[in-house]
């Protein structure tokens, strides 16, 4: 008796199958992926460009309650405080607060001070280098000024060189 094994194509096989199927999920997925990291990445851009075209035509105490007010909008932040540096004094004052709960602009009470070097903002301010706290609860420099956050995000402002206040979202 003749024997004849008839061998299927490697494309009839389950295994090529697999193969085809977790190349096309893969594909899928990173176009998805790229996909909103694009968006986010425009919506940055945009709020961005917000930022410094505002610049042109405002107060700097209007500027800070701008970026407080779009940092919250734009950006997605819990909280966000623009610091400006004392004139006279190695100090911090709080010229803008905005929160996500409360996003009415409004006149600060009591502004706090903070000192060059106190606290994460003052850190910030005396290094001039921008800092992420991902738990503030670990960290002794954190101060609670309405309610205690978890994490933070403090960007020096600098201009001419020199560190001219700090932008604290949390």
């Amino acid at each position: 008796p003749l024997i004849v094994k008839v061998q299927r194509q490697i494309i009839q096989t389950s295994g090529f199958r697999l193969v085809v199927l977790a190349v096309l999920v893969l594909l899928v997925f990173f176009i998805v992926y790229f996909r909103k990291k694009s968006t986010k990445v425009k919506a940055r851009q945009r709020a961005l460009q917000y930022f410094v075209n505002s610049q042109h035509t405002q107060s700097v105490e209007e500027i800070c309650w701008d970026i407080a007010r779009n940092c919250i909008d734009k950006l997605g932040f819990e909280d966000c405080v623009v610091y400006i540096k004392d004139p006279h004094r190695a100090v911090l004052k709080q010229t803008a607060a905005f929160s996500a709960s409360r996003k009415e602009m409004k006149e600060l009470v009591a502004p706090l001070e903070v000192p060059f070097g106190v606290g994460i903002v003052g850190s910030v301010a005396a290094c001039a280098k921008p800092e992420r706290i991902a738990d503030t609860s670990l960290d002794k420099r954190y101060i609670v000024d309405d309610d205690r956050r978890y994490s933070e995000l403090a960007v020096p402002i600098v201009h001419e060189g020199h560190v001219i206040g700090v932008l604290d979202s949390e």
